[in-house]
C-alpha cells in the first residue's frame, strides 16, 4: 500500500435496485483464429495485434475496456497494441472483426448479443469479457477531486445518476 494522500472525497453511491438486470456491459472479442484465447493473454499478443474501439466518447466501447485492459496489464494501449483504431459504431467494430481481421475489439454487449443471435456468426469470434459499467447494488463511491471542486460551478449545472 502507498502512502501517498490524494485530496478525494466520497460524493455519493451509485444503488441499483435489487433484481435489476446488468443490461449496459462492455464485451471483448477476438476473431475465431485468433492467437488470443483469454482476457490474461492478450498482453502476449499485443503487439501484433490491432485493438478497435467504438469511438473516443463511447463508454461500453472505449472507457471501460480500457479500465479491463489495465487490470491485465495494459495500461497505455497505444503502446502495447500495433495499432488503436475506432470503429465509429458498435455494429461496424464488431463486423470489423468477424470479417477477418486480426485485432481485439470492445463494444456495447448489446450489440454482441445481437450479432451472435444470427447463427452464421456465432463461429466467427471468440467472447472474452462481460464488464458490467453499473452492476450489482452498490457500484461503489464516486469521488471527487478537492482541488476540482475549487472551480467555479455555474448554477445550473449538476450532476445525476439514473438507474
Amino acid at each position: 500500500a502507498s502512502d501517498k494522500k490524494y485530496d478525494m472525497k466520497p460524493m455519493l453511491a451509485l444503488q441499483v435496485r435489487p433484481g435489476t438486470k446488468d443490461n449496459y456491459t462492455t464485451a471483448i472479442v477476438a476473431p475465431a483464429s485468433s492467437a488470443i484465447n483469454s482476457i490474461k493473454n492478450i498482453a502476449k499478443y499485443a503487439v501484433h495485434t490491432k485493438l478497435i474501439l467504438v469511438s473516443p466518447g463511447s463508454t461500453s466501447g472505449n472507457l471501460v475496456p480500457r479500465l479491463a485492459l489495465s487490470s491485465v496489464g495494459i495500461a497505455e494501449p497505444e503502446k502495447k497494441f500495433s495499432s488503436v483504431v475506432y470503429g465509429k459504431t458498435h455494429a461496424a467494430t464488431i463486423d470489423s472483426v468477424a470479417t477477418g481481421n486480426e485485432a481485439l475489439a470492445a463494444m456495447g454487449s448489446a450489440e454482441y448479443f445481437s450479432f451472435i443471435s444470427k447463427m452464421e456468426n456465432k463461429e466467427k469470434i471468440k467472447f472474452f469479457k462481460s464488464q458490467a459499467i453499473l452492476s450489482g447494488s452498490n457500484s461503489g463511491p464516486l469521488k471527487y477531486s478537492v482541488s476540482l471542486m475549487k472551480i467555479p460551478l455555474l448554477p445550473h449545472c449538476c450532476l445525476a445518476a439514473v438507474a
